[in-house]
């Protein structure tokens, strides 16, 4: 498993720089700004370097009948051309939610279609947004799967806008949630928290109840070299509460 991601046409692990730089696809012929270089001069773009990891993905999702995100994400998060940070991560939980809410027998239309609309609508979204912003990026994607659900979910046009800032909003929120001072997290942490507050978001608006595990455990820490994993709470592992039994007095 790679830490950082690598080129598509060598396969060498690309440098993260401080600010992003301009160039030219080699692959598509299009224009680019990126924080990674490929250490052997290679230029490409950042769609061009996540494509075959969506591909996959994408496969993944049309087939599997799991109702559990945690689940599929860690599918997708396990595949061979998958990193351990970087913008292939903008588009799991998207992915991981929809696939799960259409298992349940939540209402999509084209399924296929929305895969293809969810990588199209993430990487509008900068890579190393973490590192040039000071904010994650994955929370900011996530509300990119409401407005791929069945009309009959909304009353209007406010009421989708609404319900997609109020996700992502969610989602940001439930990574403050987890955070540990001295460790600042990383993608697959800020992955299970939004698959977390994402799956709650799904019961409390649209009465679908995903599939959830006993524990959301990481099965990714030892694979990052640089923050304090023991201190993560995924590390040790997060109880879900999906649906929250309210006591009558």
């Amino acid at each position: 498993m790679y830490t950082r991601p690598t080129c598509p046409i060598c396969g060498a692990v690309l440098d993260q720089m401080d600010f992003p730089k301009h160039g030219v696809c080699e692959l598509c012929g299009k224009e680019y700004h990126s924080n990674y270089i490929c250490p052997n001069g290679h230029r490409t773009c950042n769609p061009c370097r996540t494509k075959n990891a969506f591909e996959e993905a994408k496969k993944l999702c049309l087939e599997t009948k799991s109702k559990n995100p945690i689940d599929i994400a860690e599918k997708i998060m396990n595949l061979p051309d998958f990193s351990v940070f970087g913008c292939r991560h903008y588009f799991v939980v998207p992915m991981a939610l929809l696939t799960a809410f259409k298992n349940c027998g939540g209402k999509i239309r084209n399924f296929e279609s929305v895969l293809d609309h969810i990588l199209i609508n993430t990487q509008l979204y900068p890579s190393s947004l973490c590192r040039i912003g000071g904010i994650c990026g994955i929370p900011m994607c996530c509300g990119v799967c409401i407005r791929e659900l069945d009309a009959k979910y909304f009353r209007d046009e406010k009421d989708l806008v609404k319900l997609e800032n109020a996700l992502s909003v969610r989602c940001m929120r439930s990574i403050l949630k987890y955070y540990v001072i001295g460790n600042e997290g990383c993608c697959k942490d800020h992955i299970y928290a939004c698959l977390y507050e994402g799956a709650k978001f799904l019961n409390d608006y649209f009465w679908i109840e995903v599939e959830m595990p006993e524990k959301i455990i990481c099965k990714y820490w030892k694979h990052n070299p640089y923050d304090n994993c023991t201190d993560c709470h995924f590390y040790r592992g997060v109880k879900p509460v999906i649906c929250e039994v309210v006591e009558k007095n």
